[in-house]
């Protein structure tokens, strides 16, 4: 494993497609590490495990910027201007604005539900009964991590540095991924998280050393599981959402079954509005939700 010298320029040799990283402190097991600023538009920190960090070619400490300075112990912050909340209504503007066809516009059925179709067919070939049964039978985490990341190729639709490549880690070779695969895949036949399922989900990440999951990492493996019952929590759009349609949604940044109850009950809200208008299932509800209250 290598040692890691701070201001050092690094890639991932599975994901380059993050772009180049520079080492702000090192450790035995992990690198904090600074993303490039064209690769992700802001500059922000992460911490990624050491396996598969290498020192990059191109060691030019341009294109990052030093990461904002920590809060001074007692100075306050400005209250933040409060942004105006958009409507249904507002949202639906917005939605058709950008898919005048609506939920059967050719850009909309090209730009949003491909993927995700994808993601379905992908879903079904590696987690069914059948494909959990024959991973099993090998005892080889890889054949669940392997699977993960298939899906993740197709639609990465969280953070590959903060989320993805931490979970990628924690999985590889752990045992654990078997019980986590198997949650989920129970839980997207089953077509709905029980409180009990949530909570030994939650446990399960823990397991794999993933305490407190955030939301996005937590519920993209069941959205894409299945077609409805399951909502993908991006936290901005989700709140922002919530605001809109009058629901209190309690946020915390963590999973949690009570806040996970009001995000469903955002989702059910948006299903039943939007079926009239032709929406086919909780795919076509994610993309107007990331359509209309973006920004």
């Amino acid at each position: 494993m290598d040692d890691f010298q701070v201001g050092q320029i690094l890639t991932h040799s599975e994901m380059p497609e993050i772009g180049r990283l520079k080492v702000e402190r090192s450790s035995k097991d992990q690198v904090e590490v600074l993303v490039e600023r064209k690769c992700g538009g802001e500059t922000k920190k992460f911490r990624l495990p050491n396996a598969f960090l290498h020192l990059s070619q191109d060691q030019d400490s341009s294109g990052f910027e030093a990461a904002k300075a920590p809060k001074k112990p007692g100075a306050r912050r400005a209250p933040a201007s409060p942004k105006a909340v958009r409507s249904f209504e507002e949202a639906h503007s917005v939605f058709l604005a950008k898919y005048p066809g609506g939920f059967s516009d050719p850009k909309f059925l090209k730009a949003e539900r491909a993927s995700k179709e994808s993601l379905l067919a992908a879903w079904k070939t590696r987690f069914s009964p059948e494909a959990i049964q024959a991973a099993k039978a090998t005892g080889d985490p890889a054949a669940f991590s392997q699977g993960f990341q298939e899906i993740f190729k197709i639609a990465p639709l969280m953070h590959p540095a903060g989320e993805w490549l931490p979970f990628l880690a924690a999985i590889r070779e752990n045992p654990e991924i078997f019980t986590l695969a198997n949650l989920y895949a129970e839980t997207t036949a089953a077509g709905a998280f029980t409180q009990e399922s949530f909570d030994a989900t939650v446990r399960s990440f823990e397991t794999l050393g993933l305490a407190r999951p955030k939301w996005t990492l937590f519920t993209y493996w069941p959205y894409i599981g299945a077609a409805s019952g399951f909502p993908f929590v991006k936290p901005t759009l989700i709140r922002a959402a919530a605001l809109g349609l009058g629901i209190e949604l309690g946020y915390e940044p963590f999973a949690n079954w009570a806040t996970y109850c009001k995000a469903l009950a955002v989702y059910e809200e948006l299903w039943k509005r939007l079926q009239p208008s032709g929406a086919r299932d909780w795919v076509d509800v994610q993309a107007f939700l990331g359509v209309g209250w973006k920004g």
